[in-house]
């Protein structure tokens, strides 16, 4: 049984309190993104206000959110809500959210997995959101992950690229 929108919104609205948002890790934080994302594909919820999703995502809480597999799952649980018909949160807040967590995961983005980064890249292609330095790192960083992506991997970083309308001649010569 899914939960309603009613229920969703006062289970978001309790997280995103103070005193729980302090003890939250960015695994609590970007696994409940994810998972209102997967529940919103379903078709039973509606829009829920910006305020909530701008407590629960502030920016105490984006500073937690940068291990890449948190960042991933935040993107493409955003990428899915603003997808729904209505939308569960605003493209533009996703829009925000999407640009300050990549543009803080650029420098380290030799760290992440091909399915981090061709996750990412799809979120942003879905969101309409190109953030350079990540695009730039991303290219750079070709090389050091390209060797572990499977098929999924580069077809959604070829889409979210043509996109975005990334156009990158080392990459896609990598690809």
């Amino acid at each position: 049984v899914n939960p309603g929108n009613t229920e969703l919104t006062s289970i978001l609205q309790a997280l995103a309190k103070p005193q729980l948002l302090e003890q939250a890790t960015a695994q609590n934080i970007s696994n409940a993104v994810y998972a209102v994302g997967v529940l919103s594909q379903q078709g039973s919820l509606h829009a829920i206000s910006d305020h909530v999703w701008q407590q629960l995502l502030g920016e105490q809480q984006l500073q937690k959110i940068r291990p890449p597999q948190n960042v991933a799952n935040t993107l493409l649980g955003m990428a899915r809500m603003t997808t729904c018909d209505p939308p569960i949160m605003s493209k533009e807040f996703a829009q925000y959210v999407a640009g300050e967590l990549l543009s803080h995961s650029a420098a380290g983005l030799s760290s992440w997995n091909a399915q981090h980064i061709a996750d990412s890249m799809w979120a942003c292609g879905m969101l309409s959101v190109a953030i350079p330095s990540f695009s730039e790192a991303v290219v750079a960083t070709a090389p050091s992950w390209l060797g572990g992506s499977i098929a999924l991997n580069i077809i959604q970083l070829a889409w979210a690229c043509g996109r975005l309308r990334i156009v990158s001649k080392p990459l896609m010569q990598q690809l």
